[in-house]
């Protein structure tokens, strides 16, 4: 079985969804257990699933979005504006440390994913290669056995 290699564009559209949802997923979680547990750990599924299809640059922008997004939506202050969010670092020692949580597993499952598709898009590379080789060499069996 191949693995699956979509274009960009929809690999975008995928990874925006799912930071929306998992957005919405841990806003709707936040409302049964309060703000001890912001669920931030979800924000891993559209960071792994943005570096696999856009490799490691686009897992890095996935990281970035999803700071930005838990900057603005869940680990702001009561007074806070969502500007003053998306730019500063939060007063709150916990969410500080929550962001900055956030920031290293994000960072780590894109680096490791990106790669793990740059390895994959090698290996399929090479495997392409070696298809054409075997048939080539196929061909040329046949006219040795001919002669």
């Amino acid at each position: 079985m191949r693995d699956i290699f979509l274009n960009p564009a929809i690999a975008l559209v995928i990874t925006f969804a799912l930071v929306a949802l998992c957005t919405w997923w841990i806003s709707w979680l936040r409302v049964f257990s309060g703000n001890e547990h912001p669920y931030t750990i979800l924000y891993l599924v559209p960071v792994a699933v943005g570096a696999a299809f856009l490799g490691v640059r686009g897992g890095i922008a996935a990281t970035v979005l999803v700071l930005v997004v838990a900057r603005v939506y869940l680990l702001r202050g009561v007074n806070e504006s969502p500007v003053h969010a998306m730019f500063t670092i939060p007063h709150e020692m916990d969410a500080g440390l929550n962001l900055m949580t956030l920031a290293m597993g994000t960072l780590a499952i894109a680096a490791v994913t990106g790669r793990l598709r740059s390895t994959l898009t090698e290996l399929r590379t090479s495997n392409d290669r070696l298809e054409v080789a075997n048939v080539s060499l196929g061909a040329a069996n046949l006219q040795l056995i001919e002669s």
